[in-house]
């Protein structure tokens, strides 16, 4: 799911959902401030992308609230940034906490 501005300043709407992953999610990151919200590999990530062109994060903390099941947040300035090698690289920690055992 990849959610942004569109024409207003302060009024997020749906650019695209789908189920072909990162791939299909850097596919649809235009060039400005969107979210995306994507299972990878068993962890929910929230992607704030902010193009290389534009400053500023006014919702990044209310967007992380109603996507309060992430487990990670990761940051991009380009589409090609998002990809499984960097998505692996952000979750690892959490599969390796999910093996271990507590107590």
């Amino acid at each position: 799911m990849v959610i942004g501005y569109g024409s207003t300043r302060d009024k997020l709407s749906l650019y695209s959902s789908g189920s072909g992953g990162v791939a299909e999610m850097a596919a649809h990151v235009p060039e400005e401030v969107v979210f995306g919200f994507l299972s990878f590999e068993g962890s929910g990530v929230l992607v704030t992308h902010v193009s290389e062109k534009i400053r500023g994060l006014a919702h990044q903390k209310t967007v992380a609230e109603f996507f309060d099941r992430h487990d990670v947040t990761v940051n991009t300035t380009r589409p090609s940034e998002l990809t499984p090698i960097m998505l692996r690289g952000k979750t690892r920690h959490l599969a390796i906490k999910s093996v271990i055992p507590m107590g």
